[in-house]
């Protein structure tokens, strides 16, 4: 293993760390990652030692598997990241399907971009195609109306210029794909669901404090790299699908919560808007 990473024929030297439970879609995940443009040189599955048997049959010339003693995705990926060895390293989650020339095309604008940056591809809907943020550029009356209560409540620039932000609040907006343009666009935040930096600037702590699911990891991350000075940016012309994203929740919100304590954000306004979001729940139920 210790000459891995120098001696793909690849250009760049890339390994990719997948927490994970061993879920249906894993294996179609890594089957993706190899039938891309370049292959990475090491896929690391940091999965708890009990679910191990779920990989039994992954023979993949570079899959490793890391039996994980802990549960949670931020301690497994912690794990990982810790045994990477390559030059860039790319956190992934199970479910990603990343499009045939992505990693290729975050790897060259990673290189481009230099030190202390880390880059992830636009996230579209499996099904429809369209970006998964598509939902909060809404139009017309409902838009101008969705504008004032960011603004106000939350905090949040107006309108496309709330893409990639994170307001005190703890509302945090995504990249619409089809309004972003095509050159790199930079943000207070990524997705975590795929992002890839340098060996050296990975936050290799387990960072999450809360039990369960790790919700809103990703913004708690990129608060911490970007206390070490690491900017973010969303790489348009690099595309990956994921089929849902996850509805607000009790943990969600306490993670949101936890969140704007962190940053010292605006709690009467992550308050408030917790409300509005249980009053607008009710109604629609």
């Amino acid at each position: 293993m210790s000459n891995l990473c120098s001696t793909n024929k690849n250009t760049y030297s890339i390994s990719v760390v997948i927490a994970t439970l061993g879920g249906d879609s894993l294996f179609r995940t890594i089957e993706q990652l190899n039938s891309g443009s370049i292959t990475p040189n090491e896929i690391l599955i940091c999965i708890p030692e009990e679910d191990t048997f779920r990989t039994k049959n992954f023979l993949f010339h570079n899959v490793k598997v890391i039996k994980t003693s802990c549960r949670g995705q931020v301690a497994q990926r912690a794990i990982g990241l810790q045994q990477a060895q390559c030059h860039m390293v790319l956190q992934l989650d199970d479910d990603i399907f990343l499009d045939e020339r992505a990693i290729e095309i975050l790897a060259l604008n990673l290189e481009l971009l230099g030190k202390k940056t880390a880059v992830s591809p636009v996230l579209n809907d499996i099904e429809t195609g369209n970006s998964v943020y598509e939902h909060e550029l809404r139009k017309g009356i409902i838009g101008w109306f969705y504008n004032i209560y960011a603004y106000v409540v939350c905090s949040s620039s107006w309108g496309i210029k709330r893409m990639g932000t994170v307001t005190k609040a703890g509302n945090n907006y995504g990249v619409i794909s089809s309004i972003c343009g095509t050159k790199p666009f930079e943000t207070q935040w990524l997705p975590g669901a795929c992002v890839l930096c340098f060996k050296e600037d990975l936050i290799l702590d387990e960072f999450y404090p809360l039990k369960g699911k790790a919700y809103c990891e990703d913004i708690i991350h990129s608060y911490l790299r970007r206390k070490k000075g690491i900017r973010h940016w969303i790489i348009p012309k690099a595309c990956c699908s994921i089929s849902t994203l996850i509805h607000e929740n009790v943990e969600a919100i306490n993670a949101r919560r936890y969140y704007v304590e962190l940053i010292r954000g605006s709690k009467w306004k992550f308050v408030l808007h917790c409300c509005f979001s249980k009053i607008k729940n009710l109604i629609k139920h």
